[in-house]
């Protein structure tokens, strides 16, 4: 018999708050040192950024999954993004992947093509997060020839894959899907660099360190929602002759990664309250 997609959606949702409230408990001095820290002038207009930025993944599941001959509604699209992206709290580093696999395949997507799906997600994400740090890095360095090189290069790799990624569909569903994924990584760049502004001293360069992070962070399955992997990487990209301390590092990563939370949280919660009919909707 199959299982009712409402209550698997609520049961879900509720075990993975229920293990991050008993993170947040067990670890008070973080939540502390996060919450004090926060400046809600810069902190609400982060949160706004991850959300839109979320909602454009969202598009981008959408486009993905017609690039495979899946033409499933928006709400399906919500469904399979939030509830797979905030698995990423759970221990373990793979619940993320076998989130989306299971929720594809419990809506007649079978595990092979949900891969590919998948698979074709990570690489444009890993693909425009990685162009749009290089190339903010590049801009804030004044390298023009670095600058042009890699956006010609980008923009010919990127070109290069539409076809490769998302085989079915037109063109207009590809050039849509690296589209919103570009544009989000963006907003989530700047979200890092609203947080970083009163200790960093210049935004772009804050928010090239953070997609590059993340683009890294996107490689290390292994580590649950690239936890540790940004911030190795972030340390690393700091301008010469910074201010900014290993401390100063920790605690607006960490920070961030609370707001993160927040806004996932955002994007979540409404599925507990949405009528089940909706909520079962392919």
């Amino acid at each position: 018999m199959k299982i009712n997609n409402a209550l698997i959606t609520r049961f879900w949702v509720l075990l993975v708050i229920g293990f991050v409230t008993y993170i947040l408990i067990k670890e008070p001095e973080t939540l502390h040192r996060s919450i004090s820290r926060l400046e809600w002038s810069t902190a609400l207009p982060a949160i706004a950024l991850i959300v839109v930025g979320k909602i454009l993944m969202v598009a981008l599941v959408h486009f993905s999954l017609k690039g495979y001959g899946e033409n499933r509604s928006a709400l399906f699209c919500w469904r399979a993004y939030s509830l797979a992206d905030i698995a990423k709290y759970l221990p373990g580093g793979i619940w993320g992947i076998a989130g989306r696999l299971a929720i594809y395949k419990h809506n007649n997507i079978d595990l092979r093509k949900g891969s590919k799906i998948l698979l074709s997600e990570t690489y444009i994400l890993i693909l425009l997060f990685g162009l749009t740090g290089v190339l903010s890095l590049s801009l804030t360095l004044r390298i023009d020839w670095v600058f042009q090189a890699l956006l010609t290069l980008g923009l010919i790799a990127s070109i290069a894959s539409l076809k490769i990624c998302l085989p079915n569909g037109c063109w207009a569903n590809r050039v849509g899907a690296f589209l919103v994924a570009a544009v989000g990584c963006v907003f989530f760049g700047l979200s890092f660099a609203i947080i970083a502004l009163p200790v960093a001293s210049n935004w772009l360069w804050s928010a090239g360190q953070f997609n590059l992070a993340f683009a890294v962070g996107q490689l290390a399955i292994f580590a649950p929602s690239g936890i540790g992997v940004r911030e190795i990487v972030v340390g690393m990209l700091l301008p010469e002759n910074s201010d900014l301390s290993v401390r100063h590092i920790v605690e607006i990563t960490v920070t961030h990664r609370f707001l993160w939370l927040i806004a996932d949280l955002a994007l979540v919660l409404p599925l507990l309250v949405m009528p089940k009919d909706l909520i079962g909707k392919n």
